[in-house]
């Protein structure tokens, strides 16, 4: 399937997404805050990153600016995920991304994976 990156702090969440990420066939790099995340997407480029907002050393806004800042990164496409607004249909400013707002099912946290690899494949 696809490599996902998983940026998340929060270390029982990270193992949750990441125990159904690979259930569902895709092969996952579990790392604990933002810098992390980049080092990780330096060496190996993911499908798809999906990164928490709040998180030590680098927040999930300064990573998806500077994975839009790479060359060899800025095609990845992310899904963020929060505890911070209400509801999903609510928006982050200056975030186009898609936004998973905490808690949320493994079926959701699928679909929005697979919606940003069909959106990296075209």
């Amino acid at each position: 399937m696809a490599l996902v990156v998983v940026a998340e702090d929060d270390e029982d969440v990270r193992e949750w997404m990441c125990q159904v990420l690979r259930r569902a066939g895709h092969e996952v790099l579990d790392v604990p805050d933002g810098q992390a995340a980049l080092n990780a997407m330096w060496q190996r480029t993911p499908d798809v990153a999906v990164l928490d907002i709040d998180m030590p050393r680098m927040d999930g806004l300064d990573l998806r600016a500077a994975i839009g800042a790479d060359p060899y990164l800025k095609g990845v496409p992310v899904v963020f995920a929060t505890g911070k607004l209400a509801n999903s249909g609510e928006k982050i400013q200056g975030v186009d991304d898609d936004v998973l707002v905490k808690p949320f099912s493994k079926e959701v946290l699928l679909a929005h994976v697979d919606s940003a690899l069909q959106r990296e494949r075209s």
